[in-house]
Formats: structure tokens, sequence, C-alpha cells
């Protein structure tokens, strides 16, 4: 009531005794939680209880944090009793961006636009920002408001926008008329008033920036005085793989190493070394990695992906199949996933089940033409050829006069018209 006094009234607002634990602010707004499974203390997140969030995205909420015995949809039922309209609330949406953002939703970008533009807090703003990293190469609305950002008048969501610039660089496919605008507002940052976004734009532009100027000397003098640590091990690694006369792939990888053998049990440290042993060539030590990464993690479905591909790239494919059918059973929407089952599949000759394959992977991305063809060419391969020409036909309708497509078509018709001029065999 510090903040509140004479603006609520605790019986009223809270529906429960004032005597009672039910009835203390704290016990709604600051649940006590257990940290580091030790440290129980106050939730400083001044949360608002909505048993709604709990059911749809299993944030937990105060009302069955107290009342164990009962079901989520009995304290939805209570809280829409008691408040109503109230729950739909800025809050409310705000958590519901957030957490279809680190769920891959689609159309969590749209989501994540709206709260950049509407947000007033600079930490949420950064929040909203720092999970945009898997649409910021095909959404120019998010391409914006990153923009925006980097000129932002809070250091916290300056350097968050400089971090998240470094996903978008990374894009190999970004036009550089989208790239220029982007590295000069982040070379800008290197002479900011505050370090932390200063380092956060030289990681960002550690590719072309040189080790020797102000800007990558103080980036190195950071990475050291971190380096002692699993994750500023992996950033220095990160560093040698990445950036200008830096140490190449043997340093890169004996850094990665280290942080691996500090810290054996974190999934991703094993598949950033995994990557780096794939950038050498050496494709069995990156496989190894992998299978630790997806073994600690086996839900997570990128792990499992990334595996297939290690797999698939040693002609495993049995074992390559087999990945990908459990990729595709975590996200039944990963359509690159399915795409490389299918060519698994017609590399272990099992053809019609590849088609099948890519029937599939046709419906859940319809406009994409690689699909298409490759189920064309598969056709093609098993001799049906008017069947593989419908295909082309099909493709033909997303890219009319590619020159590949011509080509296939003229094979088809051609194949078509010597099988229909052959003299049918007759027995003696």
């Amino acid at each position: 009531l510090g903040c509140h006094q004479g603006k609520i009234d605790p019986i009223t607002h809270s529906h429960h005794d004032v005597s009672r634990p039910g009835g203390k602010c704290v016990n709604c707004h600051m649940p006590l939680t257990t940290y580091m499974q030790r440290h129980p203390r106050r939730d400083h997140g001044f949360t608002i209880p909505d048993p709604s969030l709990t059911r749809d995205y299993d944030i937990p909420n105060a009302c069955n944090r107290c009342h164990e015995d009962k079901k989520t949809d009995w304290a939805i039922e209570w809280t829409e009793r008691w408040y109503g309209e109230r729950m739909n609330r800025h809050t409310q949406r705000r958590a519901r961006a957030l957490a279809e953002a680190r769920r891959g939703k689609e159309g969590a970008d749209v989501r994540l636009v709206a709260l950049l533009s509407t947000e007033g807090s600079a930490f949420w703003r950064s929040a909203a920002l720092g999970l945009s990293a898997p649409w910021l190469g095909r959404n120019p609305d998010l391409q914006r408001a990153l923009f925006d950002s980097l000129g932002d008048e809070a250091p916290l969501l300056r350097a968050t926008a400089a971090r998240m610039t470094d996903s978008l660089l990374a894009d190999p496919g970004l036009p550089q008329q989208v790239r220029s605008p982007f590295e000069t507002q982040v070379s800008k940052l290197l002479t900011d008033p505050v370090r932390s976004v200063r380092i956060d734009a030289a990681w960002t532009l550690r590719r072309t920036l040189s080790p020797d100027s102000d800007a990558g000397r103080d980036l190195k003098s950071y990475l050291l005085y971190n380096s002692d640590q699993p994750t500023g091990a992996m950033q220095m690694g990160t560093y040698h793989l990445d950036g200008r006369n830096a140490g190449g792939i043997d340093e890169a990888i004996k850094w990665m190493r280290k942080a691996v053998d500090w810290d054996p049990n974190t999934p991703l440290f094993h598949q950033s070394l995994a990557m780096a042993y794939s950038t050498k060539g050496e494709q069995a030590e990156a496989v190894k990695s992998m299978e630790r990464a997806h073994k600690l993690e086996p839900q997570e479905v990128m792990y499992a992906y990334n595996l297939a591909l290690g797999l698939s790239a040693m002609e495993r494919f049995e074992e390559a199949e087999e990945a990908l059918g459990l990729t595709v059973e975590l996200d039944p929407e990963f359509t690159r996933a399915w795409y490389n089952l299918a060519l698994v599949r017609n590399r272990l000759g099992k053809s019609q089940e590849a088609v099948d394959t890519l029937l599939k992977v046709t419906e859940l991305e319809p406009g994409n033409v690689t699909y298409i063809t490759t189920r064309a060419t598969i056709l093609r391969d098993m001799k049906r050829y008017e069947e593989a020409l419908i295909a082309v036909r099909q493709a033909e309708g997303l890219t009319p006069g590619a020159p590949l497509l011509l080509q296939l078509r003229s094979s088809l018709l051609k194949a078509i018209r010597l099988r229909s001029a052959r003299p049918t065999e007759r027995s003696p």
C-alpha cells in the first residue's frame, strides 16, 4: 500500500479475508518463489495473477500456487467472476506476445511489432526485441523497429538492438540496401557513452572490425575478462571463429572445448562446438557433439534436426531418417525437416515414401517451388512421367519461365513420346 494508499480497498480488491494469507498484497503480487532449489524469496515481478496464461502457456499464477488442490479452470472462473474485463489488459497482451514469440508461433512477429510500438517500458521493448531474431530477415516492420531502437535514448534498448542486428547481418541473403544502413548505424555505437552498448556494437561488427582499433581492443579485453567462465570461453571461441585476424578455427575449437569441459550439461555449448567441427570438415566429431546436445535435451527440435543433417552428411541415412522423423514429430509444421526427410527417404530407395512426404510438405507450404520440383524429379526417376509432368506444370504456375522447369518439362515430354512410340511387346 506504499504506492496504492487510498486507491485500493484491500477487502474488495482481493476478495479475501485481509487477516489471512489470501488477503496479503505480497502473496498475490509477490509470491514466494524458491530459486536455485534453496533460496526462497519474493518475486519482484509484481505480476497480476492470471490463470488464463497458465492454461495457454504454463505461466504460473498465484491463485493455484496457493490453492494447490484446485484446477486452473477453477481459478479462471473466479478471476472472471471477480474482475471481468479488467483481466483483458495491456500486461496480459504483452505476456501473450512474448510467450508466443518464445515458442516461435506463426504470426508472433506481428504481435512483437505491435508491442514495440505501444509499450512504454524500455525494459519490455528490449525483451520483445530480443525475441525477434526468427523473423527479422523477412519482416520489414520489425527491421524498422530494430533500426529505430539503435538510436533510442535508453541504453538498454540500444545495446539489445546492437546484439539483434548481429543476427540480422548474419543472414547471407540480406540485401545490401538493407545491410548497409544497419552497419552504418551500429558503427556509430562504437563510441557510445555507455560501455555495454559499445561492447555489443563491437561484437556485432566483429567480422569486419579491426582488432587494433579502440573498439576492437575494448572487445578483446571484455572477452578475456570473462573467458574464465564457460559462457565467456564459448563467446571467445565464437570470436575466433568469426572475427577478423582472430585465431581461426583451431583456436575457436580450443575455447569451445574448454567451455564444454567446464560445463558439459549445457546442450547449446555442444551444438556450437558441433558447428565449429563441421566448419573445419571434421564431420564425425560434429555428429558426436550434436548427439550429446540431443541427449541432454531430446525434446528440442533444432538439436534433433541438426543431428539429422550431420548424419546425412556422413551418409548415415537410416539414422538420419530416424532423427528427422523425431524432428517432425516434435514440430509437425517444420517444413524444412519434412523436405530433408523426403530427400533421405529417396536416398534409401523409399521413393514412394519420399513422394508422399513431399506432398505433405507442399500442403504445409504450397508456394515453395523447390518441394514441387523435387517431387517431379523423383517421379521422373520412377518413370512415372505423366505424374511428373503434372507436378512440373504446377511449379510453372508459381514461377513461369524458369529455365530448370522448362528443361525438365521438355525431357518429360520427350520421354512420354518415346514410350508411346515404342512397339508393344507380344507373346509368341
